[in-house]
């Protein structure tokens, strides 16, 4: 895929296929620009490696050598490259029958060196090869990875060697899923005058220590040369921050316990959504029945304990984040969250008398864990079943699209709750706004939840439940006034986050700045992506399925047989509103943030036993 002049090394070549490359980078949604990286730099780039299986062939990529791909201008050029044949060695014991020539690749990179250069790409190949092997033989070698690990470990000794102080290094190796069942964390090191020997490295776009992401590497490089940023690049520079013990241990485990969770966060929200789903049939079926007559929904102890048990399960994934998964294995961390699931249940049996006081014990519970973990650093956010994964790398701090629904329905629960305890009283309703008003901050503040659609649906949401909670009837202007309420709340969150270092700024301050750089067309382009991934899920996602069978369910309890609606909102005012709210947050939820269906369907393991216990209280009293 590659054209150049001449065969010797360091020659002028070109990428073809850049069409091809610039649709495919397109079609991301992000303005990606292939190319860019090199554009920016004012002195030429060089190229180094040959990955290509074996003498005279290329890479089996349709759009050619990696290493070229990374050192690109625009025009898919790169002035200096030494990719060829002259680059390899025949050895029958190596992947392919071929091994990178450890002389002839340190001498092209001194060659390289030597002349003017911003930035020179390096790869030894014998990992790509490697990986490839494995991935068309279905068998990995051992020794092949290792004999390829050593030999790039010494040619990037060699590349140290060559740079002086002033010189930045930065060694990146992301993970293939050619031969590898499952995606890892891949490594980033950065070896210059910014970063001391010992630290570890953060960027503003992770906002984690030790977590940086691919699109930083651009910017690192162009903030070391003094280059100004390309407005349309995402990533943020690394910078260092001070690391603790054992490092390297804590890197690995770290990955470890991030690749589990990957896993087992599959099958574990399956079966959950599988059980949800059950439970919900039940409860429709049974109130359904009652409208001919049959006594609602039979066993009702039996249906409450589920209730509690569906209610009780995102708080027992958070408590199981404090265990390290990958060492008790999936069945030893399924069994954790079961039990810690099942405590929760009986403490809430133990400690109160009637259905909504248990609902009270277990939604307070969640939200205080979830709004404690968002002001001391989010910890249980992190490689969660409900949380976010550093490998997924859509978030790496503040608070997750699914925690927010959980945090959302905890609240409206929880605040409705303790009205509906002390009906009237002026300190419960100023108690439950203060509430509201913390809510809002955890999720949505720069600091701690940094969440933008979150914060947009929250505020109209529990401002409405405020205003019901008072007993006063919200028309078309106050739901049109509470909507500006929360552009109001979001545009002060991103006065105080533009105030901050540039290192500590979210999402929503680089956003602000990329819109004011670009124009609206790139607010334009996030609201795009954002309504094809919602649309993508309706289709293709496993939080699809309890929706439609949770809705049937709350819909009987609260409306089935006739006059129960009124029945249930004129004995139990207060809950009822904070169902009218939780229906509002859901949906602004699913509009608003990415994760789309998942925000109801999630926000519904909290109604449905809600709607639930309304209903047996309702019940209870008509038959007293």
């Amino acid at each position: 895929a590659e054209t150049g002049v001449g065969a010797g090394l360091l020659e002028r070549l070109a990428v073809n296929g850049l069409d091809e490359l610039r649709a495919l980078a397109a079609s991301g949604g992000y303005d990606a620009r292939p190319g860019a990286l090199g554009a920016a730099i004012d002195s030429s780039t060089a190229a180094v490696g040959n990955s290509n299986p074996g003498k005279g062939l290329r890479a089996p990529l349709r759009l050619g050598s990696p290493v070229l791909l990374a050192a690109m201008d625009e025009s898919g050029t790169v002035e200096r490259a030494a990719i060829g044949d002259e680059l390899l060695v025949k050895d029958q014991g190596a992947p392919f029958g071929v091994r990178t020539d450890p002389d002839a690749a340190r001498d092209a990179v001194t060659r390289s060196l030597k002349r003017s250069c911003g930035l020179t790409v390096v790869t030894e190949g014998d990992l790509v090869r490697a990986d490839q092997e494995a991935f068309l033989t279905a068998t990995p070698r051992s020794d092949a990875l290792r004999a390829s690990l050593l030999a790039a470990d010494a040619l990037m000794g060699e590349v140290r060697k060559m740079l002086d102080e002033e010189d930045l290094l930065v060694i990146v190796s992301p993970t293939s899923r050619l031969s590898l069942p499952q995606a890892h964390l891949g490594v980033a090191i950065a070896v210059g005058p910014e970063f001391s020997p010992g630290s570890s490295l953060q960027s503003a776009s992770t906002r984690r220590a030790t977590l940086v992401t691919l699109p930083d590497v651009a910017p690192t490089v162009l903030e070391h040369l003094g280059v100004r940023r390309p407005s349309f690049m995402t990533g943020r520079p690394f910078f260092a921050v001070e690391a603790g013990s054992n490092r390297v241990q804590n890197a690995v485990e770290l990955d470890r316990e991030s690749v589990f969770v990957d896993a087992a966060g599959v099958g574990i929200v399956r079966g959950f959504l599988a059980y949800s789903l059950a439970f919900y049939l039940v409860v429709a079926d049974s109130a359904y029945r009652a409208v001919h007559g049959h006594r609602m929904l039979g066993p009702a102890r039996v249906l409450e304990l589920l209730a509690l048990s569906v209610v009780a399960f995102p708080l027992a994934t958070y408590l199981a984040g404090t265990f390290q998964g990958h060492l008790l294995g999936f069945v030893g961390f399924l069994s954790a969250v079961v039990a810690i699931d099942l405590a929760l249940v009986i403490a809430a049996l133990v400690c109160a008398r009637d259905a909504l006081a248990r609902m009270l014990i277990l939604n307070a519970a969640t939200l205080t864990v979830v709004m404690a973990d968002l002001f001391t650093g989010s910890r249980l956010q992190m490689n969660t079943i409900l949380g976010y994964s550093p490998i997924v790398a859509g978030r790496f701090a503040g608070i997750g699209n699914l925690s927010f629904a959980v945090l959302a329905a905890a609240a409206l629960i929880t605040g409705s709750l303790i009205v509906h305890r002390a009906p009237r009283s002026a300190p419960a309703l100023g108690a439950t706004a203060a509430l509201f008003a913390a809510v809002v901050v955890a999720d949505g503040a720069p600091p701690f939840g940094s969440d933008v659609g979150g914060t947009i649906a929250l505020v109209p949401g529990l401002g409405f439940a405020v205003i019901a909670l008072a007993g006063r009837r919200v028309g078309p202007r106050l739901l049109v006034g509470l909507a500006v309420g929360g552009l109001v709340v979001l545009a002060a969150f991103l006065v105080f986050d533009l105030s901050r270092p540039p290192e500590e700024r979210t999402h929503l301050a680089r956003l602000f700045e990329t819109v004011d750089a670009r124009g609206l067309a790139a607010l334009t382009e996030t609201l795009q992506r954002k309504l094809m991934s919602n649309l993508r899920l309706l289709t293709s996602s496993v939080w699809v399925l309890p929706v439609l069978p949770g809705l049937a369910a709350a819909a009987g309890l609260l409306a089935l047989p006739r006059a129960t609606w009124d029945r249930v909102r004129g004995r139990c005012p207060a809950p009822f509103a904070g169902v009218v709210a939780g229906a509002l947050v859901a949906v602004l939820g699913f509009a608003l943030n990415d994760s789309g269906i998942a925000i109801p369907s999630a926000m519904l393991f909290f109604f449905v036993p809600m709607a639930l216990a309304l209903r047996h209280m309702c019940d209870e009293r008509l038959s007293d």
